[in-house]
């Protein structure tokens, strides 16, 4: 396999989330996010090479599910919606199911 000189990872996030993420930051760790992005390849690279059967195939074709919400909910869900410019969707799979993706079986 052929490496590119500087091989890159890019991360497409708003200016405000980046902001997020650097006060976040702040509280975790001295490193500032190029720092701490490495550092956390590099935990996935050693896990990966001292596991590499923990690595779950994730192909084929994709489900959709609907959930049920409260008419109530959907309006706060609605609002947060807007104050973050995403869908509900969208931030709701980011917060709630793909960090139980994350978790170990």
């Amino acid at each position: 396999m052929k490496v590119p000189k500087k091989p890159r990872i890019t991360i497409s996030k708003t200016p405000s989330e980046w902001e997020n993420i650097n006060h976040h930051l702040k509280k975790l760790t001295k490193n500032d996010i190029h720092g701490y992005v490495n550092n956390e390849v590099e935990k996935v690279v050693k896990t990966f090479i001292s596991n590499p059967e923990n690595v779950r195939e994730s192909g084929g074709e994709k489900k959709k599910i609907e959930f049920v919400i409260k008419p109530s909910t959907y309006i706060v869900l609605k609002e947060i919606s807007k104050k973050m410019e995403r869908p509900i969707n969208s931030f709701i799979d980011e917060i709630i199911i793909l960090p139980l993706l994350r978790t170990k079986s």
